[in-house]
Formats: C-alpha cells, sequence, structure tokens
C-alpha cells in the first residue's frame, strides 16, 4: 500500500528526505499530492498527481 511522503529525516542520515519534503510542498500548493511506494525487486515508486486546474493554476 503506498504511503503519502512525510517530511522528516531518515534514521541516520543527515539532512536526508528533505527533497521529498519540498517536492511534497510544491505539489500540495498545486492541488496535487505526492505518493511513494517500494517497488517489486527494491527502489522507489513516486507518484505525483496534479489537478487540470486547481490551486495556483494559471
Amino acid at each position: 500500500m503506498p504511503a503519502q511522503a512525510t517530511p522528516g529525516a531518515a534514521p541516520g542520515r543527515h539532512h536526508a528526505g528533505l527533497g521529498l519534503h519540498i517536492a511534497q510542498d510544491l505539489v500540495r500548493r498545486r492541488g496535487g499530492t505526492l505518493t511513494l511506494g517500494n517497488r517489486d525487486g527494491g527502489g522507489l515508486r513516486a507518484q505525483v498527481r496534479l489537478p487540470l486546474e486547481g490551486p495556483g493554476a494559471a
């Protein structure tokens, strides 16, 4: 099951996760969502969903 991105540093890593926090903030400002999940065989799957029109749309 995918999990919503959450801000914060990964245990044992200095400054890890800041990029995801910034990405999530940008996506939310546009009225979208950022969803993260594990890929089969390892790795990360990231899904960004943005509305065609929404908050901050030009």
